[in-house]
């Protein structure tokens, strides 16, 4: 097995505010060390250091890594840790406004947590796609902070709801199937687990929501306009692995950044993105 991960600002922000880690790495072989595992974190743009929050938030998920990661213990004591730094530090509990997605591997199956919004994809050993992007309805995606205050996750829930879309997408070499559906998160566990079992499925993907803002620059004689490019366009650029040793998805994120700069496409929002291969 192998992990990878790559995070980079988007073309309209001045800081980025996403992160990604994983596995450190033997330094004489280049091999992982540890059980796989990969951590995004992508901050609020509106809210003051959530760059520093989303270090802080991936980091302390780093360090309860061995918990199981769908279970509210590893939430519980994620959210603990990640407030503790950040009072020590001196900063608002707002710095926290950022999502946070975690990846596991074991010898039966790759496991999944989508705390906010963002997008999980995972390849089939039939060759076949399949992604989730998670979006919530409002806008404001219902971040691990607001567990930390109960008035502050009432006044929430107030605000915005927990209304989620879920836009589902198998691409194989039929076409593109896309599906969705909508409805509201339980208070209780406002998170997405996944499990996908090693026998069939080989690849597992996290990325941050700035995966959903390209753009394609398109000239006529008269003017210039910018049109969106979907997510079936983008992730499997992202995707499209040569094999899967060492830092397989540096490389291959160069190489669809390239690609995308040649045919005019733009990522507007920083992305931030963590592989899991079994391979």
């Amino acid at each position: 097995m192998n992990t990878d991960t790559y995070f980079r600002i988007g073309s309209t922000h001045k800081i980025c505010q996403d992160f990604a880690l994983s596995n450190d790495r033997n330094r004489k072989t280049g091999v992982i060390v540890g059980d796989p595992f990969i951590i995004v974190s992508d901050g609020c743009s509106t809210a003051e250091h959530s760059d520093i929050g989303a270090r802080l938030l991936a980091l302390a998920a780093k360090r309860h890594i061995d918990m199981a990661i769908g279970d509210d213990s590893f939430v519980c004591a994620t959210k603990a840790m990640a407030e503790v730094s950040c009072r020590t530090l001196g900063l608002s509990r707002d710095a926290l406004s950022a999502t946070l997605l975690v990846g596991k591997a074991t010898d039966v199956g790759i496991y999944g947590l989508i705390y906010g919004d963002g997008v999980i994809a995972a390849r089939n050993r039939d060759g076949s796609l399949h992604f989730e992007e998670v979006r919530f309805v409002s806008g404001a995606p219902y971040y691990l902070r607001y567990e930390l205050n109960p008035l502050d996750k009432a006044n929430y829930i107030e605000k915005f709801g927990l209304k989620v879309e879920l836009n589902r997408y198998k691409v194989d070499a039929k076409g593109v199937e896309k599906n969705t559906t909508s409805f509201d998160l339980d208070p209780a566990r406002p998170f997405f687990s996944y499990a996908y079992d090693i026998e069939h499925w080989k690849t597992v993907a996290l990325f941050s929501d700035g995966v959903s803002a390209f753009e394609k620059t398109v000239k006529t004689g008269t003017s210039i306009s910018k049109d969106h490019v979907d997510l079936e366009i983008i992730i499997p650029e992202l995707m499209a692995f040569k094999n899967f040793a060492g830092e397989f998805l540096q490389r291959r994120s160069i190489r669809a950044f390239e690609n995308f700069t040649s045919a005019d496409i733009q990522g507007t929002d920083d992305v931030g993105i963590g592989v899991i291969s079994t391979d």
